[in-house]
């Protein structure tokens, strides 16, 4: 998954609310930060195996690979601001 810096912090949020457990807060953020391309970036997220789905948009879940990305997230903006 590819980002600009500035998707990537909208990515980092989002990311970090899910890590949190707050799966509302989570499309939130994707959606009034990426507008359109919310959508596109939910279901990359959950292609790439980054978050697990369930039968509630909202109980979402982070899984491994999905906190090694915030990891590198939070990483690469430091490194850009």
């Amino acid at each position: 998954m590819r980002v600009d810096a500035r998707s990537g912090r909208v990515l980092a949020e989002a990311l970090r609310a899910l890590a949190a457990g707050d799966g509302k807060r989570f499309d939130d953020v994707l959606w009034l930060g990426l507008g359109d391309r919310c959508e596109q970036a939910w279901r990359a997220l959950q292609h790439g195996g980054y978050i697990s789905d369930t039968a509630c948009v909202f109980d979402l879940r982070l899984t491994d690979r999905g906190r090694d990305l915030l990891r590198r997230l939070g990483q690469d903006l430091q490194l850009v601001a």
